[in-house]
């Protein structure tokens, strides 16, 4: 907890950098400044920074996504994939639809975000 604090104090001089927050070892962000809380659920912007391209050559994907903490499970509201790290250069593919509910097992990527998101108290 005191990693991500002092993380979290390093970013706020940073403006290119606001909100987001890197949760966890693989580059995921989460950006607490649109954190939603209604009971048990959380909505989020998220961020994957990839190290290499995925099968779209993305290399950075833009998530808004829903948490449901009792359940310990997620689903994606919307995606943008882009050419660049963080979200720039180019949008090579945008998905609008709500997914599927997926059970995020102990040590999956998301696993990180999850406990982020439904441990933050605004």
């Amino acid at each position: 907890m005191r990693l991500i604090v002092c993380f979290l104090l390093t970013l706020i001089g940073s403006p290119a950098w606001a909100g987001w927050v890197k949760v966890g070892e693989i580059a995921f962000y989460v950006d607490v400044d649109t954190i939603q809380v209604n009971g048990d659920i959380r909505r989020v912007w998220e961020l994957q920074d990839l190290k290499a391209g995925d099968s779209t050559a993305a290399l950075s994907r833009r998530i808004w996504v829903e948490y449901d903490c009792k359940a310990g499970r997620r689903r994606l509201l919307s995606l943008t994939a882009h050419s660049g790290p963080m979200a720039n250069g180019s949008v090579l593919v945008t998905l609008n639809r709500t997914s599927e509910w997926d059970f995020i097992t102990s040590g999956a990527t998301a696993s990180a975000p999850l406990k982020f998101v439904c441990s933050w108290k605004p």
